[in-house]
């Protein structure tokens, strides 16, 4: 299934990895690691961001994506469960069927 991961690294942790060098070698390892759908770095909340879209194949893979994350950048993590076209459009007899019980 796919998931839209939100990373925010604290601004003095991102600052220091950036001075030490180790903040990009760390995003470069993870993202060889996750092999993401797509990666969007962006600022939110006054914080460094990155956007994930990954392919999670089952639950007990979910460690592997986020322990990167929370112990090599201090992450704040929001993870969303996400469609993209094609699956959205596998959905369509689902909404129909609930949209169908509700008349």
């Amino acid at each position: 299934m796919r998931f839209l991961v939100q990373a925010r690294i604290p601004v003095e942790h991102g600052n220091a990895a950036i001075k030490d060098g180790s903040l990009l070698s760390n995003i470069q390892k993870y993202l060889d690691q996750t092999k993401p759908e797509a990666v969007y770095f962006s600022a939110a909340d006054g914080q460094r961001t990155i956007f994930f879209v990954l392919n999670i194949e089952a639950e007990h893979n979910l460690p592997e994506i986020y322990e990167p994350l929370w112990l090599d950048l201090h992450a704040d993590l929001q993870v969303y469960p996400v469609l993209n076209a094609a699956d959205f459009a596998k959905a369509g007899p689902g909404i129909e069927r609930v949209v169908a019980s509700r008349r």
